[in-house]
This record gives C-alpha cells, structure tokens and sequence, in this order.
C-alpha cells in the first residue's frame, strides 16, 4: 500500500499530538486516588483508555485535526463502540479535538435534559438509538491546550516534590515518561499510576546522589553545619544547582535553610536564586514569600522580587495541592506599592496584576484544578491590589488599568463567578475612571458595554442585539 508523502507527514504528526493529549490527561487524573492506568490503543477502541479501580474507563478519542469534528465523526465513534459492546454503565466518552461543530457541542451538552434533541438528531444525522442511549456520555475536551506539551512539563514540575533545573525535567518527561507512552502506544501496553511514581522515586534517588554537599553519604550533622555556615557567611556560599536539587528533596534540610532564611533581613537574594524556584512545593511557599518580604529594604532586592514574581504568575499552581500563590504575590505586590518607593514600581506591579488576570489556568486542563472554587476569591484580591495601583497611577496607567479589566471581565453578564458579575473593586475602579471624564468617556463606557451585551446575546442568535433594553429578564443591566 502506497501513502503520498502529505499523508505521511500528517499521521506522524497526528500520533505526535495523540501522544501529548494521553500524556496530558494521565497527569492530570492523578489527583484521583481512584484512577490506575491508561490503556493505549487497546483492542477494538481506535485511541486510549483512562481506567479506574473496579474497571470504570473513560473513552477517548483524540482527533487533531484543522477541520471541526462534526456529526458523522461522532456517529463514526459511537458505532465502533456499540458494536464492539464494551461500554460499562459506568463509563464515558471523552472526545479530544482542536474544534467541534458548535451545535454538535451544544446538542451533546443539553440532550440529557431535552428529550427533543435526540428526535433531532436521530431525524438529521441518521444516529441510532444506541448511538443516542450513549450521546449523555459523551464529553468534549477542545482547543490547541489539548495538545500542548508545555503543559506536561508544569504539570510534573507540581506533581514531584522537589526541584531540578529545567533541562533535567525536559529530559525526564521526554525520554521517560512521553517515550514510555509513545512506546506503549506501538504495542498496546498500559502505563499505570505506579509506573510513573516509581520513576519519580529512581529520579529522587539520582538527584540526591550528585550532589557534594548533600548526598546520603554526608552524616546530617554536617549537612546542618554547612547550611547554617553559608547562610550567615554568604561569601563561602557556592551551592551549584546540582546541591539545590539534593537539598529539595529532604524536607528536614529544606525547613531547616529556610527558617534560617526567614530570620535574615539582610540577604542580597539575588545569590539565592535557585532555592527560590522551590515555589510549586506548597509546604515551602509561604516561607520563601516570608523571606522575600522581610528583605524588601533594597531596591536590588525589591527589583530581583518584582522579575521573579513576572517571572512565575504564569505558572501552574495549585492543580494537585491547594497554595496561596497568587494570594501571596498580591501580599508583596501592597508591600511595595505602600512604601515610600512605591510610585517607582507602579508599572511593573501593574504588569504582574496584569498577567495574573488575562492568565486564566482552568482553560488548560479538562480535570478541574484544586484550586478553581479559590479563583473567585483572588481574583476579588488581586483587583484590591490593581484599585492601590489605580489610585497612585498616572492618566496613562490609568487607562490601562481600565483597558484591563473591560477585556478580562465582562461587566454585564458573567454566568454568576461573582455576586456583582466582577469582583467590586471593577465596578468602583470604573466609576472612578468614568467620574474622572464623565463627558470625554461615557460614550467609550458605552461602546464597551454595548459590545459586551452583543457578545452575549451572539449565542441566542445572529439577529439579536442590543438597543439598550437588558433583555435576560433580570435587574442586573449596567
């Protein structure tokens, strides 16, 4: 059988793309103690299986393709699944692809609730009844995340309990966990939960072996020595990122450094740089944050903290273990900005606020964070601190401050994240920006709020608009 070279390029890319959205999804059903193992191509289903203890599996079908996955896509599923009869009662159908058919999307979404819609698409797309018994099953994981490998690398980096620099840990997903996966694709094999535990486990035992300062061979008398020796006399200070990673993985030596370092207020933290990256490990952040605001008396260290924090508020936090990052970040940010010098970091404080909002972490996953019923909540922190930004700003940033929160909220209909639809801060950092100019702004007030209307009426048809009449019913209209 001959392929043309297209054809080629694309199945070798699409099994690439299948490998990262399987590689994604078993990291992420990790948070459930239940889940065991993922089932690559297994016999008479086309992609994987996620399976659980007492043989619950989740479908599913990765389709990386440009055109949106449509009703015949999913008929053509279904029928290999009802004819191969391997459907649990349990079970469900995840569908992985980069677009769907938006009223596919929607029929699948709603058909549990609407006995109409399986007369439809049993009439429209030719669906049989046992296509329509499992259609309630069926669930969609859509969009280019699906299949971004960069979320595997921020995924292990939470998931292991220590540190290691950024090569190590590409080289550890990529030549272990990603080619473990690829491989058991070939030979439909399974890769289970404590597979990938074990390699974390042999991985910790090789970062604690290369160190010279810190390996298991070194009595821990002389380990405690050496840390409180180099932190009290910064100039014999020369841990390598190779002792950095050793010293992580023993939490008695990490609290021991650290609680040392909380009780300094003269370190130039800069020389530190490595120990900080411990900030995914929960049971060290809030120590690392203590130690950066008891050292903020520089403006060396209040510029090393203000690129750090840029450096990470895009990070994965919190998706396995609850953390108080952002929260801790915005406690920095109104120590900064309420000192003397606060007026010289406006701007950059404003750039940190900025990308903690527009970077909004639960679209990247299908698994629901730990940290997702917080969000509302630090969102609502993180406007308090953008409202300080706002009063000690110029026109300039102040304009950007409210360009900001127009594109990251929607101030007239919000599905309910909040009880005023944005945190209250938005609401009284625009009337001030509005009160500032009232005749040379209301009518870009309202522009905004016409379109955001317009936005949201879109979903109910191509003909409705708004002619300033809220017409959802409610009392909410701006």
């Amino acid at each position: 059988m001959t392929h043309n070279r297209r054809q080629g390029a694309n199945n070798i890319k699409g099994t690439n793309k299948q490998t990262v959205a399987a590689t994604s999804l078993f990291l992420q059903f990790l948070r459930y103690p239940d889940f065991s193992y993922i089932h690559l191509e297994p016999t008479g289903f086309q992609d994987f299986n996620l399976v659980f203890n007492g043989g619950k599996k989740i479908i599913c079908e990765s389709k990386y393709r440009n055109n949106k996955f449509s009703y015949s896509d999913l008929k053509t599923i279904l029928d290999n699944i009802t004819q191969k009869d391997a459907f649990g009662k349990d079970d469900k159908i995840l569908i992985v692809c980069k677009k769907a058919n938006e009223s596919l999307f929607s029929l699948v979404k709603n058909i549990k609730y609407f006995d109409y819609l399986k007369d439809k698409i049993k009439k429209n797309n030719n669906f049989s009844d046992e296509n329509i018994y499992l259609l309630p099953k069926v669930e969609f994981w859509t969009g280019e995340n699906a299949f971004h490998k960069g979320t595997i690398y921020e995924l292990v980096k939470e998931i292991i309990d220590f540190w290691i620099p950024s090569e190590d840990l590409t080289s550890f997903v990529d030549s272990i966990l990603i080619q473990q996966i690829s491989e058991k694709s070939e030979s439909g094999g399974t890769y289970k939960r404590s597979d990938f535990y074990n390699e974390i486990k042999m991985l910790k035992t090789r970062v604690e072996d290369r160190s010279d300062f810190f390996n298991n061979k070194i009595e821990m008398d002389d380990k405690l020595l050496k840390i409180e020796k180099d932190i009290y006399n910064t100039k014999t200070h020369k841990w390598g990122t190779g002792s950095i990673s050793a010293l992580s993985t023993d939490p008695d030596l990490m609290f021991f450094a650290i609680n040392k370092l909380k009780n300094c207020n003269n370190l130039v933290l800069k020389k530190w740089h490595n120990l900080w990256q411990l900030n995914r490990n929960s049971h060290y952040l809030f120590s690392i944050f203590k130690v950066f605001e008891n050292n903020l008396h520089t403006d060396e260290n209040r510029k090393y903290v203000l690129n750090y924090l840029k450096m990470h508020v895009q990070d994965i936090h919190g998706f396995y273990r609850a953390d108080f990052f952002r929260s801790d970040v915005v406690k920095i940010i109104n120590k900064i900005i309420t000192a003397n010098a606060g007026n010289e970091y406006l701007y950059e404080t404003f750039r940190i606020v900025h990308d903690m909002l527009i970077c909004d972490k639960k679209y990247l996953f299908y698994v629901k964070s730990v940290s997702d019923d917080r969000d509302q909540w630090e969102k609502g922190e993180i406007c308090k601190a953008l409202y300080k930004i706002y009063q000690l700003a110029d026109n300039a940033l102040k304009q950007k401050v409210f360009d900001l929160l127009i594109s990251v909220f929607n101030i007239v209909e919000d599905d309910g994240d909040f009880n005023h639809y944005a945190p209250p801060k938005v609401y009284t950092i625009i009337n001030e920006w509005l009160d500032e100019d009232f005749e040379g702004r209301i009518n870009k007030l309202t522009e905004k709020i016409t379109k955001q209307y317009d936005d949201y009426y879109k979903k109910f048809g191509k003909k409705v608009s708004f002619t300033g009449w809220e017409l959802m019913g409610g009392g909410t209209a701006f």
